[in-house]
């Protein structure tokens, strides 16, 4: 069975199978942790989604052969800390031009908390979702009004990434730990005592 979660206004259907794979492949530090694999998620579709910005403000895409219309180009990354929805920080590489006239559209600059994002993270790397259904979470993620030609870019690319990490090769086997406990009451010399019993496979 599926579970939902909310993004924006919305909610989506998570495949139980998906969350079972996620969880098989990390302790819960390894996941959830500074450098776990919920944060590397987060750091790549940001730093896709600010690449394809760049892309559209510049009208080529990085390592494209075809001529430029306009003389600047690309200048490297910079460095940027912001904070997310667990209050976690997130170091990512944004791209940067020449002349300087890059205006980051998702991660304006000066803002270093970046908030509503964990849920449409999830969301993207699901299993099952459309083309149309990601392009409408990234157009919720903006807070302001952006081109669809610039929406449509981006998801494109981050489609190509979401893609990728869903066709990544697994290990043949997976060990898995279910644990489970029940609190209860019982009796013990006239009192009444509380304990926590554990169920382990």
């Amino acid at each position: 069975m599926a579970k939902k979660i909310a993004a924006g206004t919305r909610s989506v259907d998570i495949n139980n199978t998906l969350v079972e794979e996620i969880l098989s492949q990390s302790n819960p530090n390894e996941l959830f942790g500074t450098d776990g694999l919920f944060q590397q998620l987060k750091k790549q579709v940001l730093e896709r989604i600010l690449e394809y910005e760049l892309s559209h403000e510049l009208g080529y895409s990085r390592h494209s052969k075809a001529s430029k219309q306009d003389s600047n180009r690309r200048n490297g990354t910079s460095a940027k800390t912001i904070i997310d929805d667990s209050g976690q920080k997130i170091e990512l590489d944004i791209p940067r031009d020449r002349d300087n006239r890059f205006e980051p559209q998702l991660i304006p600059k000066g803002v270093r908390r970046f908030t509503g994002f964990d849920d449409s993270v999830i969301a993207l790397y699901a299993r099952g979702m459309t083309m149309s259904e990601i392009q409408s979470h990234l157009e919720e993620m903006y807070h302001t009004d952006v081109s669809k030609e610039l929406i449509s870019s981006i998801t494109d690319g981050v489609m190509d990434e979401v893609t990728r990490w869903q066709a990544r090769v697994l290990d043949r086997i997976y060990p898995i730990v279910y644990l489970d406990c029940i609190m209860v009451n019982y009796r013990c010399f006239m009192h009444i005592n509380k304990a926590t019993l554990f169920s382990l496979k």
